[in-house]
């Protein structure tokens, strides 16, 4: 999906009340908004969406640049993406996800080099929003390193009710908690040293 202009959302669209939605082996890239959603917009009340191994890359937007998924109920899984290079003017450069009392899982993902507004934006790699005290996020195994933006350069985690956030075994460095800390463990600060593939 390259190369899409638009008002909103100037990749793919994909919204469902109770269906599953899954994003597999894709390439989102060059896309441009200009007002919400540059890359893609996954929206289901209560199905289960599953990105994986997917590459969002280079897309833009006033806000949301990469890949928005709000799952209100249900179950979301990011495994095994790459996301580099989306920048948003305002915020949320790389990830946006939102669960009302649903699980969203980010596991053996590299998101760099996203970015938000540095005078005042926020969550230049991935925004976290958990709205109840049932919601739960989990971030295993992941590269988060090298994304930019006034608060939570690399992660910004919106849990005003107290929603449960599991962090183990991921390196990153800035994050900002809107609530209260994460369990975690394992834990790295760490130039991941990236190099170009031969």
């Amino acid at each position: 999906i390259r190369n899409g202009q638009a008002w909103d959302t100037a990749g793919a669209y994909v919204e469902t009340a109770l269906g599953n939605i899954t994003v597999r082996d894709c390439v989102i890239e060059n896309n441009t908004a200009t007002n919400f959603s540059g890359g893609a917009y996954l929206y289901t009340v209560g199905g289960e969406v599953t990105v994986e191994r997917t590459r969002v890359l280079s897309n833009s937007a006033s806000a949301y640049a990469g890949l928005v998924i709000e799952n209100l109920i249900g179950a979301t899984t990011l495994v095994n993406n790459l996301v580099v290079l989306n920048a948003a003017t305002e915020y949320a450069g790389g990830v946006y996800a939102y669960t009302y009392t649903g699980t969203t899982r980010l596991i053996n993902s590299t998101i760099t080099g996203n970015s938000g507004d540095p005078l005042s934006g926020w969550a230049g790699g991935i925004y976290l929003v958990l709205e109840s005290p049932e919601a739960v996020a989990d971030a295993y195994n992941n590269i988060i390193w090298g994304n930019t933006a006034f608060w939570g350069g690399d992660v910004y985690v919106e849990n005003l009710y107290g929603g449960t956030v599991n962090a183990y075994n991921n390196d990153q460095l800035t994050s900002y908690w809107d609530g209260p800390p994460p369990n975690q463990g394992g834990n790295i600060v760490d130039d991941p040293m990236f190099v170009d593939a031969p």
